[in-house]
């Protein structure tokens, strides 16, 4: 933990409650630190770390008039969850560089910062040639051992789903995944 003028490097505050007693409360240092872990953890790639619901711009020259609503949508979404969402999820569909990636990440982040979410960055294509790797011999990673932090993460973002052409195989992974979640 680094120094910090607040708590001594502590990470603890005391502090006295409206009761007059004293009490101690996690000083922003290490609510900071957490959520830096939380946002590694959650394996973010470097080129889309910058991404967020406030850098997303549906305004751009030549931008289909949905992504403000997808904007809106993604926001609404972070704003009611985990309360509201009634275990519901997003999907965002489009052509290519529309910025689907980026809202999803905006999503993640937010959730990750906000709520405290332990969430995970997936790329689906690269998630389905590890998954076919694990099949030769003289690797020692198992399928569930690369499906478990997908199972389990709270949000998971499952980046260019549709990518991949789809066969049996394919179908498979992809219904075991949703299933499973």
């Amino acid at each position: 933990m680094s120094e910090c003028a607040i708590c001594d490097g502590v990470g603890l505050v005391r502090v006295v409650n409206d009761a007059g007693l004293w009490v101690s409360r996690a000083c922003k240092c290490q609510e900071m630190e957490r959520e830096t872990a939380r946002l590694t953890a959650a394996r973010i790639p470097e080129r889309y770390r910058r991404c967020t619901l406030d850098t997303f711009d549906p305004s751009y020259k030549g931008a289909d008039p949905s992504l403000g609503m997808s904007l809106l949508t993604a926001r609404k979404f972070v704003d009611a969850y985990p309360v509201d969402t009634a275990g519901r999820g997003l999907m965002f569909v489009g052509t290519v560089g529309l910025g689907k990636t980026h809202l999803a990440v905006g999503v993640l982040r937010r959730l990750v910062r906000e709520r405290g979410v332990k969430g995970l960055f997936c790329d689906y294509r690269e998630l389905l040639k590890n998954i076919q790797n694990s099949y030769n011999p003289q690797v020692r990673t198992t399928e569930l051992e690369l499906l478990k932090p997908v199972f389990a993460a709270e949000v998971l973002v499952l980046d260019d789903l549709g990518a991949q052409k789809p066969n049996e195989w394919v179908w498979d992974t992809v219904a075991l995944i949703l299933n499973a979640r």
